[in-house]
């Protein structure tokens, strides 16, 4: 796997299949207690839209590569990328699946 491939794995799907459920979600804004530590009040908030995370109790976030760096407690962007291809070894079922449709939609309902 190589790092575009990592960037289309939708953080929200990988998180769940790692057992992280969403605490609330709207507009494409999903909220999870942090992976990083224990938390009663989700502070973990991932816009699945842009496929980045931010997390309030660390004041960082990214894509999906920074996410494993925290998670698997490594600065190697090439052993992220193993630790994923083998975790995800077929990823299309969590890929990033965009859709015009649904943009429109949630853009519509989500503006301010």
């Amino acid at each position: 796997m190589n790092i575009l491939e990592a960037k289309q794995i939708s953080i929200v799907e990988y998180l769940k299949q790692l057992g992280y459920q969403p605490t609330k979600s709207k507009c494409g804004q999903y909220w999870f207690k942090s992976p990083f530590r224990s938390e009663r009040t989700a502070s973990f908030k991932v816009d699945n839209n842009k496929n980045e995370w931010y997390d309030f109790g660390v004041a960082d976030g990214g894509d999906i590569i920074l996410l494993g760096k925290y998670l698997f407690n490594t600065s190697s962007v090439s052993e992220v990328l193993s630790i994923l291809s083998n975790q995800v070894p077929c990823a299309d079922s969590i890929r990033i699946k965009p859709s015009r449709s649904e943009e429109r939609r949630v853009g519509k309902e989500c503006k301010r």
